[in-house]
């Protein structure tokens, strides 16, 4: 099954990819399959970048021999604007309860006008995860840009760019328009044929994602695959953040962090020793982004406490073209309305 690679992961042979997971997988399992990325220079060593709900993306690096250089660190990380939107007029007392304020802001954005042959763009900020010569991961904590260009009928090559950290050159990189959309590789012109009702799109889910994991466990991790970094019809958004409250040991965090210093509440669950957490703004349920915390002892990740996979969305918009930077208007046409 193809997928759209996480954080800049260009395909492995599967050797070498077998080799890696056996180092990673025991904590956050990724069973996909990579979709194809043609990286526009070369780069030496192996590192792991971070996917945007935690857990580890794999990518290979060649050595630099010309071509693009490399992208300059950031001179500070970008701060994400506040989200737009009133007051949330109620507290949520349970994970079902939020994930249904977020599912109505979500439905009451207007869908707008997408056209065949535009692009979803998100901007959001990072850390990475390195994978060392040992083969543990080590935590770089320090945020930087990461911009992604996709296809909205998937006909088209995308486009990834991340600006430069300490444990990661920068880079960017076209991404191969996926071979076939679905719940691994999805397009917007895709997730617009989901049903809309969530017990439907929930047993959707629950048949038609694979691994060896217990369907509840897949079914989150591929509602958080489907909106991490995509847009979706605003119908489509709520059915899945309802559908995802319907899911089995989704609980709510009163009190979290992103990645930009901005405290929101949280839907979170707990697989494989971590906690991954959704949080959103806690006035007007707008989406922050995402972190990942171990909760068990004996992860390569470290004590239980030990956040790592952060991100922070920045800006979502629907552009003409990749590498396109969405005006005032196009952002805030993504903006949950109040």
């Amino acid at each position: 099954m193809n997928r759209m690679p996480d954080h800049g992961e260009p395909v492995l042979p599967p050797d070498r990819h077998q080799l890696l997971r056996g180092h990673l997988m025991s904590e956050i399992s990724r069973e996909n399959t990579t979709a194809t990325v043609r990286p526009k220079r070369r780069r030496l060593g192996w590192v792991a970048v971070p996917a945007l709900a935690g857990g580890l993306a794999l990518a290979a690096v060649l050595s630099s021999g010309g071509g693009t250089p490399p992208v300059k660190p950031a001179q500070a990380p970008i701060a994400a604007p506040a989200p737009s939107g009133g007051k949330a007029q109620v507290t949520p007392a349970s994970a079902v309860e939020l994930l249904d304020h977020v599912a109505q802001v979500a439905a009451s954005r207007p869908a707008g006008d997408v056209k065949p042959g535009q692009f979803v763009y998100i901007e959001s900020m990072v850390t990475n995860n390195v994978l060392t010569a040992s083969g543990k991961p080590e935590i770089d904590s320090t945020p930087h840009k990461r911009e992604i260009w996709l296809s909205v009928d998937g006909k088209q090559d995308g486009r990834l760019v991340e600006a430069a950290s300490p444990s990661l050159p920068g880079h960017d990189t076209e991404l191969a328009a996926p071979r076939q959309a679905g719940l691994e590789s999805p397009t917007y012109e895709y997730l617009a044929t989901l049903p809309t009702d969530p017990d439907v799109l929930l047993q959707k889910l629950y048949d038609e994602t694979v691994g060896k994991r217990p369907k509840e466990e897949r079914a989150f991790k591929a509602i958080n695959e489907l909106l991490k970094e995509q847009i979706a019809p605003p119908a489509v958004t709520a059915a899945l953040y309802q559908a995802a409250s319907k899911i089995p040991g989704v609980t709510l965090e009163n009190d979290v962090v992103d990645i930009t210093g901005r405290h929101g509440i949280a839907v979170a669950r707990v697989a494989d020793g971590a906690r991954m957490e959704w949080i959103f703004d806690r006035d007007s349920y707008a989406f922050l982004g995402q972190r990942a915390e171990v909760v068990d002892q004996g992860s390569d990740f470290g004590a239980p406490g030990t956040v790592f996979g952060q991100a922070a969305v920045v800006k979502r918009a629907i552009v003409d073209k990749a590498g396109d930077q969405p005006t005032a208007q196009q952002t805030q046409a993504q903006a949950p309305q109040a």
